[in-house]
């Protein structure tokens, strides 16, 4: 395979690409809002100074950023696809929460993220009919905790299930979310809020049945410890609650 070979491009869009021998190129170029353009040029033996436009993508742009509780949310995988499933495209945000979809056709298109261990859900209908910028700003509750194995000892491998209850678990199209507990023994799981089932299932049998409204911005479970035969005991704490949206 031949290494490849990058141009030069001045303040008129004239491009210049040295040292194509002979053979089948790929050309590809990327604009400033990051449009491409993709042709094929082929070398005879012993031409030279051949001339091939280049056109970018007429396509509109789709940039954002995804926030939650007003922070960026790095590492979200999105997928955005459009009303006749004629485009399904993926990427993820960046350490700034941002993200950028190149090359679309206009047109309605559905943004959507799921996650169900960190309990991030989104579904949002987009219409593109141009470059386009968008902000997603995303509330919830966080319910964190720590489960102990003994005072001071972390308990690591505990189950930990959240499951949406009545209407909501229907209206969610997302009803539970799960995780396990890290060597730290720490849950921090982040949901719309509602009201909710806390499941914690020991490795020696042991379980724990709560159901908590996670209406707060932060619902904080305290330290969850393992009694006696592997039974856990828990105390609930919530911060004020605050109006939140998801």
């Amino acid at each position: 395979r031949r290494p490849p070979l990058e141009g030069e491009v001045n303040g008129e869009g004239r491009y210049r690409i040295r040292g194509l021998g002979p053979g089948t190129w790929k050309i590809r170029a990327r604009g400033p809002q990051g449009r491409l353009a993709v042709e094929e040029l082929t070398v005879l033996p012993g031409e030279r100074n051949l001339i091939r436009d280049l056109h970018l993508e007429p396509g509109p742009l789709l940039v954002g950023r995804v926030t939650f509780n007003g922070d960026a949310l790095p590492g979200l995988e999105l997928q955005l696809v459009s009303e006749e499933r004629r485009q399904v495209l993926h990427t993820a945000t960046d350490r700034e929460g941002r993200f950028r979809f190149v090359g679309l056709d206009p047109g309605d298109y559905s943004l959507n993220s799921e996650n169900p261990r960190k309990g991030l859900r989104l579904h949002r209908r987009v219409t593109i009919p141009r470059d386009r910028e968008l902000l997603v700003e995303l509330t919830g509750a966080l319910i964190r905790g720590r489960v102990l194995a003994s005072p001071g000892n972390p308990a690591a491998g505990i189950s930990v299930f959240l499951s949406r209850l009545g209407a909501e678990a229907e209206a969610s199209g997302m009803s539970l979310f799960q995780s396990r507990t890290p060597p730290s023994g720490r849950i921090a799981l982040t949901v719309p809020e509602g009201r909710y089932r806390l499941t914690l299932n020991g490795e020696k049998g042991g379980a724990l049945v709560r159901e908590l409204d996670a209406r707060a911005p932060e619902v904080d479970l305290g330290e969850l410890e393992l009694g006696p035969g592997g039974v856990l005991r828990l105390e609930l704490r919530a911060r004020p609650r605050r109006e939140v949206v998801w």
